[in-house]
């Protein structure tokens, strides 16, 4: 099986060749990796680990443009295509940056009402 057709055996709940695999992982362990694995990008960590990489559409600092398919409401910088928000996190005294949830857009919406009026 190839990393799509394991992952979406995964989710029709079917028997996949082997559990599927996927990565987050801060800038600076990713260039660890690439300098451990004598390798050039991120795919390329992927391929070498056997990595079933699951790319979603998230915020640009995150790592990954939307592109020009997205049709939905303007995002903030910030923000994913659902509307999620994410703020900089620093860790190890300074040492590096992870982005982490700080808002939700469903968090004020109590009833199927609201959410269709809303969102």
């Amino acid at each position: 099986m190839n990393t799509r057709e394991r992952i979406i055996a995964t989710i029709q709940r079917k028997k996949p060749d082997r559990i599927p695999c996927d990565i987050w992982a801060t800038p600076e362990v990713i260039s660890e990796l690439k300098n451990y694995l004598g390798v050039v990008s991120e795919q390329a960590i992927w391929q070498k680990l056997g990595i079933d990489k699951i790319v979603n559409l998230t915020p640009l600092p995150l790592g990954v443009p939307v592109t020009g398919c997205y049709t939905g409401k303007p995002m903030t910088q910030h923000a994913d295509i659902w509307g999620v928000e994410y703020f900089p996190k620093s860790y190890a005294d300074g040492c590096g940056v992870y982005w982490e949830i700080c808002s939700h857009p469903l968090k004020t919406l109590d009833t199927i009402e609201s959410i269709e009026q809303n969102y």
